[in-house]
């Protein structure tokens, strides 16, 4: 179990990920124990977004969706999430096994854990990414511009 304590960590957005018909943000969370050294590359970051879009599609899904991977000093975790209708927010999480090499993604044991206090404060980040830039646009402007405005806002910092 973790102690009852809070430490900022660092969130850095890597890039977007464009492949079968989604636009992904990707983020990174670390906590202290990890180093800028040890974060895992692009296209690592990008094999665990596909692996979690397996069999994972609803006809209101935007597409448009933001993922986080989050080495925690407990293990790491996939989190990915993706709008759908006008403002819903369909949720994924996984466990991440590093230790091999092809990395692969465990749904939780307890599978009503939706985030943890740091991914939390980033989804929060989103979602006003969203509802600045979808939701309170203009009636003028269009769906697509919407979306690719929302994909344009990404969060740097501490969480």
């Amino acid at each position: 179990m973790n102690p009852l304590t809070y430490q900022a960590r660092p969130c850095k957005y890597t890039h977007t990920y464009e492949q079968k018909g989604l636009s992904c943000k990707s983020y990174l969370v670390w906590s202290e124990m990890y180093s800028k050294d040890e974060l895992p590359d692009i296209s690592r970051l990008d094999s665990l977004i596909n692996a979690s879009l397996d069999s994972w599609d609803h006809p209101n899904d935007h597409a448009a969706a933001f993922a986080i991977t989050h080495l925690a000093n407990d293990g790491w975790y996939f989190l990915i999430s993706r709008w759908n209708d006008a403002n819903m927010l369909r949720h994924r999480v996984f466990s991440v096994n590093s230790n091999t090499e092809q990395w692969a993604l465990s749904s939780l044991s307890d599978s009503s854990i939706i985030a943890c206090i740091w991914e939390l404060k980033l989804m929060m980040k989103e979602r006003d990414f969203w509802v600045d830039e979808v939701l309170e646009a203009p009636f003028e402007v269009h769906e697509s511009r919407r979306i690719s405005n929302y994909l344009s806002k990404c969060f740097e910092g501490t969480l």
